[in-house]
């Protein structure tokens, strides 16, 4: 048996081994093992999420390892494998491109108006954005990257919009006799 361990970014036809044995007899066989390595890519979509003025936003990002149909060149036989997502790999990106465990969040002139996090829970990436009380409007997204098993990264985005709250009233009356107090 010939065992092929990959580096973790190779994607192609390896250079092949040949192996030669040797029967009960002293005749000797040889073969070839040339592998193929089918590339895969890790996947992601754009989070988005809304909510009121004031309120903390909470989105899940979705990152999907990558996957390819991988034939037996014995059998025939076709099979998709997959490469997983590892969850140890969330990480927020900041205006440099470089992972920060917070990154402010800027409404479209660039002001600060709050911060982006990032949490881990149940495995998925969840993207946070903790607001100012009074801002509402458009958010600039955050860039949230993962890696797959084999260290290939793919990003995305996380935009919030928040929709503002406009205070309401009701005008009162009452009426009383004089000298009694009112409610």
């Amino acid at each position: 048996t010939v065992h092929f361990k990959p580096k973790p970014d190779f994607v192609g036809k390896a250079k092949g081994v040949t192996v030669k044995r040797v029967d009960t007899n002293g005749t000797p066989a040889e073969g070839t093992f040339t592998p193929t390595v089918v590339g895969t890519s890790p996947k992601a979509e754009p989070a988005n999420s809304s909510d009121i003025q004031g309120q903390t936003q909470e989105q899940p990002v979705k990152f999907t390892g990558g996957s390819a149909i991988v034939k037996d060149p014995v059998t025939g036989a076709k099979t998709e494998k997959s490469v997983d997502i590892d969850p140890d790999t969330y990480t927020l990106l900041g205006e440099n491109g470089k992972p920060a465990p917070e990154v402010p969040a800027k409404d479209p002139k660039g002001n600060v108006i709050g911060e982006y996090t990032l949490e881990v829970v149940d495995g998925k990436a969840v993207g946070v954005l903790t607001p100012n009380a009074t801002y509402y409007g458009e958010v600039q997204p955050v860039k949230v990257r993962a890696a797959d098993t084999n260290g290939i990264t793919v990003e995305t985005t996380y935009t919030p919009y928040i929709t503002p709250v406009t205070p309401t009233a009701t005008p009162a009356t009452s009426e009383g006799i004089q000298g009694k107090p009112q409610e």
